[in-house]
């Protein structure tokens, strides 16, 4: 569906709805020559709420005009150019951007240019780090250990979405510049959700296995895990993918290796 389509579609719906407001006195008046002006006073009312949406609405259409044509064309490439340039050079932040820049970029498997959204994001959006920071952060593991400490020392006070897989990513983090103690601290209150399908703490289980921590709760952790096979696990993530988790793209590997643990004996 193109975004012409889309305008057209969505007035005429627009249309259909006024025309029904105020065609019921009319047809009432037609049929039994009543008419009943209460009715048509809660037709204007309903219609001076409904006109300020509608123009809404139209402006929405027209304000992120190129950004929804793109989008519906599933013009990837040219929408991660668009999204690039918008972010980066013309510093507009916004959610949607800066989430279907990461979709498009791992679509084609671009480059995301970390530090300057990042400091774009700080600059312009500060509060929205906490928003997007999940998005972020898994990309941070490949990036050198001195950019990691400072992200995290950025990321890790904020009350983030999604917190639960920064601070797993954190306690990597930790793992991999050998403070074990501290790593520790930081994943075994992510074993204590009670649900089994719960991916956070399959990953944290399983990189405590790597620390070889070892006692009653991490083996009452795994038994737990295991109530999902490996295909219902699959499964779940894949719902999760599907429902925006992009997080889960750059993790995957450790879900992955996560898995191959938990069924390993």
């Amino acid at each position: 569906m193109s975004l012409k389509t889309l305008v057209i579609f969505t007035n005429i719906l627009f249309a259909v709805i006024i025309a029904s407001l105020f065609s019921v006195p009319v047809i009432l008046h037609l049929y039994t020559g009543l008419f009943i002006s209460s009715l048509l006073t809660i037709n204007f009312i309903s219609l001076a709420f409904l006109l300020p949406f509608i123009v809404a609405v139209n402006l929405y259409f027209y304000r992120y005009r190129t950004f929804l044509a793109l989008l519906l064309k599933e013009d990837w490439q040219t929408l991660y150019l668009f999204l690039t340039d918008t972010l980066l050079k013309q510093q507009k932040v916004k959610f949607s951007y800066i989430k279907h820049y990461f979709y498009t970029a791992i679509y084609l498997n671009a480059n995301i240019e970390l530090a300057g959204l990042e400091q774009v994001i700080s600059q312009k959006q500060p509060k929205l780090l906490a928003k997007v920071a999940y998005l972020l952060t898994p990309f941070y593991l490949s990036q050198s250990e001195a950019e990691q400490a400072a992200w995290f020392a950025k990321v890790t006070p904020l009350k983030c979405k999604h917190a639960g897989y920064i601070s797993w990513c954190y306690a990597f983090y930790l793992v991999s510049i050998k403070e074990l103690t501290q790593a520790e601290a930081i994943l075994t209150p992510l074993l204590l959700n009670k649900q089994s399908k719960d991916i956070v703490k399959l990953m944290a289980a399983f990189l405590l296995a790597g620390c070889n921590y070892n006692n009653e709760q991490a083996a009452a952790v795994k038994t737990d895990l295991k109530k999902l096979t490996k295909l219902e696990w699959d499964i779940l993530i894949t719902k999760k993918l599907k429902k925006g988790y992009l997080q889960l793209f750059m993790l995957r590997p450790f879900i992955n290796s996560a898995l191959n643990w938990l069924y390993s004996n």
